[in-house]
């Protein structure tokens, strides 16, 4: 169904509502916000929309219910779903570099700094954190290459460019950070390939596409960012599969497939997004298992198994979802 995202830039939570508006004339309703005025419905026909909106934890209470100011500009408001506080990536860490946004929003970073991972210019490694750069809302660090997302939604990304993982259109790599792309509202690092989700839902990927971890169907490799799918509101990388959560609720999962880390059952690689199960409310990626948190609370892993990772009590690896734990609050 057509939707629209509105984001206020609270620092540190997203708080996610699914909502229905139900409009009888199609003036569309303003609804302010610190990044600009969003009008409702998207179309020019009246009637019942269902939207994923993002407002301040300031006017949502314990119960999910939404503030008679916050409701003022909306012809009706119900809350259909979950209410979702979801930490913003304020830090991240790739391989063996380290990053960090401090309360003023500058963005920080250490570690290893061959290929320009850190983002300062040089290629030397730093052993206390070095200041990147300002207004940044989150960040995300792949192998040896970092992105972040700024106040105003552009992405930028910076470091090891083979494949095109930066998605700059090239494969050189860049020591300071390079602009990619604007209306970004999450961005996702694998170890050499990348993936953001846009303000209207679509979901883009690019850089390395050996096992189809790209989910375009096929393998060729995307120097710039290539849209996969729409209605996305949640995405994670792994080191050759991702999985995404569209508004629906609904885990999608791609790439490659040993031990299972997709989900479906198999362990055939995916070059494009398969349906995994319903009711998911986030999802992590590890370098081979998956992880998922459902919205009755209860937490599902599959994959590769060694050392017990998956936590089910045995180390055999898992093709299909299995639960582990109930009352998980986030992951």
């Amino acid at each position: 169904m057509p939707h629209k995202y509105i984001y206020d830039y609270n620092r540190y939570y997203d708080i996610l509502v699914k909502i229905r508006n139900t409009y009888t004339d199609t003036k569309g309703a303003p609804i302010p916000g610190e990044t600009g005025t969003a009008y409702f419905p998207p179309t020019d026909a009246p009637g019942i929309y269902y939207y994923y909106v993002v407002v301040t934890n300031t006017i949502v209470n314990a119960e999910g219910s939404i503030s008679a100011a916050a409701r003022s500009n909306i012809a009706t408001i119900t809350v259909e779903g979950p209410v979702i506080a979801k930490l913003k990536n304020r830090i991240a860490a790739g391989e063996a570099h380290t990053m960090a946004i401090k309360t003023d929003d500058s963005l920080w970073a250490w570690g290893l700094n061959t290929y320009g991972r850190l983002g300062d210019g040089t290629a030397s490694q730093r052993t206390t954190p070095i200041k990147i750069m300002d207004d940044v809302a989150q960040v995300a660090a792949g192998n040896a290459h970092s992105a972040a997302i700024m106040n105003n939604n552009s992405l930028w990304t910076w470091g090891l460019n083979s494949y095109g993982r930066l998605g700059d259109g090239t494969t050189t790599q860049r020591t300071r950070p390079v602009k990619i792309m604007d209306n970004v509202l999450e961005v996702a690092c694998g170890s050499t390939f990348s993936a953001a989700i846009k303000m209207d839902g679509s979901l883009w990927t690019w850089g390395q596409n050996t096992n189809g971890r790209l989910g375009d169907g096929t393998t060729t490799q995307r120097t710039n960012p290539v849209k996969i799918m729409d209605d996305v509101k949640q995405v994670s990388c792994g080191a050759a599969h991702a999985a995404a959560i569209k508004d629906d609720d609904s885990l999608w999962a791609w790439g490659l497939n040993t031990y299972g880390r997709l989900g479906d059952g198999t362990t055939t690689q995916r070059t494009r997004p398969v349906k995994i199960m319903d009711d998911v409310i986030a999802v992590a990626c590890g370098y081979a298992h998956t992880i998922a948190l459902k919205a009755d609370g209860s937490l599902w892993a599959w994959g590769y198994n060694a050392n017990g990772r998956l936590g089910d009590g045995s180390t055999s690896q898992r093709t299909t979802p299995v639960k582990i734990m109930d009352n998980a609050s986030q992951i």
